[in-house]
């Protein structure tokens, strides 16, 4: 069974959709054969999107159990399959960004999510994700949210203290994971750096 997988994980304007659009076009390229999956891309993932920066408890608690539901679904019905047809998996997101936005920001322990996601890899007997940091300085986050007139959710919406504190929190819980590297993106990666990459991971 195929088990290569990557995350591509960062806060909110920091460029994972350019990057993994990047990725996907090098592995078409390359006839690497792929699955793409996220938090968002089923019915659970969806409704946790959709309840945003939840203000109540009860709400807090609730969109957890979504977000437990979509990484499930994403197990069985994407993930699995596509490693029994040797395809590598493009994750947007893994559960480095519930630690980051659901526990440390609620002053949580982010290692109760990282044991608990850890256990579920485990238990379906296939690898945590290979993470993807991207990283930007807080400054051209700030550029880019002045920049942006439309905001696409309740996160974008927020001051650039909210995402200078996102950012900080990727930085100091990227280490938990025995697998990952970091990518500043200030500029955008070429297309040359990001097959350099790639290169370099499938060659581990």
């Amino acid at each position: 069974m195929f088990d290569k997988s990557f995350a591509l994980e960062g806060g909110e304007l920091v460029g994972k959709s350019t990057i993994t659009k990047m990725m996907m076009e090098y592995c078409t390229r390359n006839d690497v054969a792929f699955a793409t999956t996220s938090y968002y891309n089923n019915e659970f993932g969806f409704a946790a999107m959709k309840l945003g920066l939840q203000p109540t408890q009860q709400g807090k608690e609730y969109k957890l159990r979504l977000i437990r539901h979509s990484v499930e679904w994403n197990i069985k019905n994407i993930i699995l399959p596509a490693f029994e047809k040797n395809q590598l998996v493009i994750h947007d997101r893994c559960f480095l960004s519930t630690m980051v936005y659901n526990y440390l920001m609620e002053d949580k322990d982010p290692m109760i999510a990282f044991d608990e996601y850890s256990n579920l890899f485990h238990d379906y007997q296939i690898p945590i994700p290979h993470i993807m940091l991207i990283d930007v300085p807080s400054d051209a986050v700030a550029f880019r949210l002045a920049l942006k007139q439309h905001k696409d959710d309740s996160y974008e919406e927020q001051g650039i203290d909210f995402h200078k504190r996102i950012l900080e929190y990727y930085r100091k819980t990227v280490d938990c994971f025995e697998s990952h590297s970091v990518i500043v993106n200030e500029p955008f990666k070429t297309q040359t750096e990001i097959a350099a990459l790639l290169d370099e991971y499938f060659s581990k």
